[in-house]
């Protein structure tokens, strides 16, 4: 047995058969003999392009000249149909590839005039005339599209008074066979009025409308958009709220800074000559503290204890200024009681040296003394005071400190060296002004005078 194909090997090129139309698939039969085989021995597996298996052991028509052949209806679907036709007369047994495509066939011409069609308006612009229209619309019955179809294509004039110009298209009506486009033309569009569709405008607009759509599986896309050296964003608005700063935004802002600095530049520089003179022959001014300059007494009127500002000239002057100037000595009378201060320290050191040299037997050796007292609280004092004494014995030599440790109130003869340093010698030398204290003191009387 055996068919009229070679079934060694798979058919090079299948069948194709219109969508929705009868589809045979069929072989003939011969016996070894090369008789027709006429028996119903044959049946048919068609599986479709999505891998389910649509027809399972169909069985074929048989045909007295051993035509066997299955009829089967193409679903709407296109695409490769697996098909395989199996024939047995017993003993033997033969399977042959019937595998075909559902599709426009070339014997289908308004098939492949739709085809046609719909590639050319799918890549290529559409030209066509103008059978009417107006500034903002175009009509052609050539349209025959569904609503909306051209939305978004750029309609661009050809020939007529708007040749040249382009708009977008914002609305296609079917039933009028009318474009209207977003802004109006120069002029209206004339009857006969030629014209193309062009896809551009359409196709960004698709891509950047579809609800799902991912740069994840284009390889380099992303990182070659941000790496071109040349790129460019159409929109400032964020989709988050708020918009990206352009540049014309900033050169904007940046003109009206540089203004703003000139003028403050100009506004300082004409403060930094502001002289003195220029304050004070100024004809109004004032303070914000509300006192007026044409009432000095404003100002020196103002109680010594309130000011109490540590670091202020108001604290300073309550503080150092507490007694009058004409009660403190000058500089020339400080000059003078150094200079006595001076001679009389250098008279009592001689008068302390020659008493640190007075021994016991200077004292006795006196050619004339008297004891009035003979007590040793009183010793000292009668010794001193007499105007003649002489001294004989003492016992021993009076040392320094013997001298020294008199009490002063016990030195009260008036016209002796003890009452005189007694009295004159009432507090420490350290605690009078130095020449460089007298100096300071000078020195802030005039601080005081200038501020003043």
């Amino acid at each position: 047995m055996f068919l009229a194909h070679s079934v060694s090997a798979a058919q090079e090129s299948y069948r194709r058969c219109d969508p929705s139309s009868s589809c045979v698939l069929g072989e003939y039969l011969y016996d070894d003999s090369g008789n027709p085989v006429t028996s119903d021995s044959c049946t048919i597996d068609i599986t479709n392009p999505s891998g389910t298996l649509v027809v399972n052991d169909g069985n074929t028509v048989d045909e007295s000249d051993g035509w066997h052949y299955y009829d089967y209806t193409t679903p709407s679907t296109t695409g490769l149909y697996r098909s395989e036709m199996c024939c047995t007369v017993a003993p033997d047994s033969v399977c042959i590839d019937k595998s075909f495509i559902v599709g426009i066939t070339f014997t289908n011409v308004s098939g492949i005039e739709s085809e046609v069609g719909s590639i050319r308006e799918a890549t290529f612009d559409f030209k066509g005339t103008a059978d009417s229209g107006t500034a903002n619309t175009l009509v052609d019955a050539e349209l025959t599209q569904p609503d909306d179809y051209w939305n978004n294509y750029t309609l661009a004039m050809l020939t007529g008074s708007n040749a040249g110009e382009e708009q977008t298209v914002s609305d296609f009506v079917a039933a009028s066979d009318t474009l209207t486009v977003s802004s109006p033309f120069s002029n209206p569009v004339a009857t006969d009025d030629e014209y193309i569709l062009r896809r551009d405008e359409s196709l960004v607009s698709k891509i950047w409308n579809a609800t799902t759509r991912t740069l994840s599986g284009f390889g380099t896309l992303v990182s070659d958009i941000w790496s071109s050296s040349t790129r460019r964003l159409t929109d400032k608005t964020l989709t988050g709220g708020g918009s990206i700063a352009t540049e014309s935004y900033i050169d904007t802002a940046e003109t009206n800074i540089i203004t703003e600095i000139d003028a403050n530049e100009a506004l300082i520089n004409a403060l930094n000559n502001i002289s003195a003179a220029d304050v004070w022959s100024y004809g109004t001014r004032g303070l914000t503290e509300g006192v007026s300059l044409a009432d000095p007494t404003e100002v020196w009127d103002e109680a010594t204890a309130s000011l109490s500002t540590a670091g202020s000239i108001g604290k300073l002057l309550v503080d150092n200024v507490n007694a009058t100037i004409s009660s403190r000595a000058s500089s020339a009378e400080l000059s003078a009681t150094e200079t006595n201060l001076t001679t009389e320290i250098d008279a009592n050191e001689a008068l302390i040296n020659a008493l640190n040299d007075i021994s016991a037997a200077d004292v006795w050796n006196s050619a004339t003394r008297t004891l009035t007292d003979y007590s040793t609280s009183t010793i000292a004092t009668a010794v001193w005071a007499n105007a003649t004494r002489t001294l004989t014995s003492y016992g021993n030599d009076i040392t320094a400190a013997d001298v020294w440790n008199i009490l002063s109130s016990s030195l009260s003869t008036i016209g002796s060296i003890g009452e005189q340093l007694s009295d004159n010698v009432d507090t420490t030398i350290s605690s009078r002004a130095s020449q460089v204290s007298v100096d300071a003191i000078q020195t802030d009387v005039t601080y005081i005078r200038s501020r003043v």
